[in-house]
C-alpha cells in the first residue's frame, strides 16, 4: 500500500512484465496488484493454520489418553515424540515467516 500511494507511477511500471502485449498490460497489472494485496492475508492464513493444526492435534491426543489410562505408559512416547514434531514445526514456521516478511518489505524500496 505504501509503494502504491507514494510512488503509483513506478509501482504499475513494475507490475507489467517486459515483452507483455499492450493490450494485456491493464490486466496483468490488476492481477499482480490483487495478487500483492492478497500476501498479508495468506501469510497469515498459512501460519493460523498450521498452529491450529499442531495444537488441535495435541490436544485431540491428550483426550486420547485421558480415555486409555490403563495404557497411557505406552502411549507417553508418542506424545512426546508428538510435542517435539510441534515444536521443530514452530520453528521452521516462525523461520519461514521472517523470510516471508524480509522478502515482501524489500519490495517496497
Amino acid at each position: 500500500m505504501f509503494n502504491l500511494i507514494n510512488k503509483t507511477g513506478s509501482t504499475l511500471s513494475h507490475l507489467t512484465p517486459r515483452g507483455s502485449p499492450i493490450f494485456l498490460s491493464p490486466f496483468l497489472v490488476l492481477i499482480e496488484l490483487v495478487s500483492n494485496m492478497i500476501r498479508p492475508i495468506t501469510i497469515s492464513v498459512r501460519l493460523v493454520a498450521n498452529m491450529t493444526a499442531g495444537h488441535l492435534l495435541m490436544h485431540l491426543l491428550s483426550q486420547f489418553l485421558c480415555y486409555l489410562y490403563p495404557l497411557t505408559f505406552f502411549m507417553l512416547p508418542l506424545a512426546i515424540i508428538l510435542t517435539i514434531l510441534e515444536l521443530i514445526v514452530c520453528v521452521i514456521q516462525a523461520y519461514i515467516f521472517c523470510a516471508l516478511i524480509s522478502i515482501y518489505s524489500s519490495e517496497i524500496h
